[in-house]
């Protein structure tokens, strides 16, 4: 789950093995983060672009073909409003190609701590939850729902924010 421009950081350093991990193309150029994303060798997504995001997903597959962990933030981008928004298909997409397990990993605390739009943290618990592995058994478009909805509860059983209604957040897009 992703609630705040630090989750990627508090991944990378708790995660206990060697993971890419999965960030929009602009924060590359953002000063900083974007240093630290090139120097990590973080696979990155044009988003808002279908071709693209097909481009992001097959290199996706091929890092997972050549046995690399990588870690994907599933809703794609993080808001100011609490609760666990919907999730993409890509991350399951390439788990169900490639018969990669996904495994959940829940961040607790991350948007009470670091406030959207704000860089000094907030004092508070961080908690975070690695769920056991879950693991593809075919390979078609159903097995991709059923894997995005298995990790969503899953996440939703200890992120301790509820769904994330879009359209009453006035987040849908027209």
């Amino acid at each position: 789950n992703h609630a705040s421009y630090f989750d990627p950081v508090i991944v990378a350093a708790t995660v206990p093995f060697d993971v890419r991990l999965v960030a929009k193309q602009e924060a590359a150029s953002w000063p900083i983060i974007g240093t630290f994303i090139r120097k990590c060798g973080y696979l990155t997504v044009k988003r808002n672009d279908p071709q693209a995001a097909t481009s992001a997903s097959q290199n996706i597959a091929q890092a997972l073909r050549q046995g690399l962990s990588v870690h994907i933030f599933p809703e794609g981008t993080f808001t100011r409003h609490t609760g666990l928004r919907p999730f993409q298909m890509g991350a399951f997409k390439a788990a169900v190609e490639t018969g990669s397990s996904i495994l959940p990993v829940t961040l607790c605390g991350t948007r009470r701590i670091f406030r959207d739009k704000t860089w000094l943290p907030r004092r508070g618990r961080l908690k975070i939850v690695f769920s056991p592995p879950l693991s593809p058994r075919q390979k078609n478009w159903q097995e991709m729902v059923r894997l995005r909805d298995a990790v969503r509860e899953e996440i939703l059983k200890y992120c301790g924010e509820g769904s994330l209604n879009l359209v009453q957040a006035g987040l849908a897009k027209e």
